[in-house]
């Protein structure tokens, strides 16, 4: 393997760890040790995996794209289902609920009275 391309390889791993470690939030970092050599692992593999090809980027880029258009749609659809069923279990124990903190402030009261 040249030289040159070694360089290119290095360099593209250094590119890749750089964006792997702004990328990620302030509270994941806090454990650097780790965290360092974990994202040179990953960048490694990722940057052998690549080798500098356009069309593999691309279809990196094009994956995470899919995976946003996804989250995009599935969290408000999955938010609104759990918030029905939330009201429909509300609804149910609703009553109970109410009649159980009725009870109970009515027994404060009447040992606040008693004393």
């Amino acid at each position: 393997m040249p030289l040159t391309l070694n360089i290119y390889w290095v360099g593209e791993m250094i590119t890749i760890n750089t964006f792997l470690q702004t990328s990620l939030p302030p509270q994941i970092k806090a454990s650097t040790v780790v965290l360092n050599v974990l994202t040179i692992i990953f960048a490694f593999v990722l940057a052998l995996i690549l080798k500098g090809r356009f069309w593999r980027y691309a279809f990196v880029i094009g994956m995470e794209l899919v995976l946003a258009l996804i989250t995009v749609l599935i969290f408000p659809i999955m938010e609104m289902i759990l918030e029905e069923i939330m009201n429909e279990k509300m609804r149910k124990i609703g009553e109970k609920v109410r009649a159980h903190a009725k009870r109970m402030q009515e027994e404060s009261q009447k040992t606040n009275n008693s004393q």
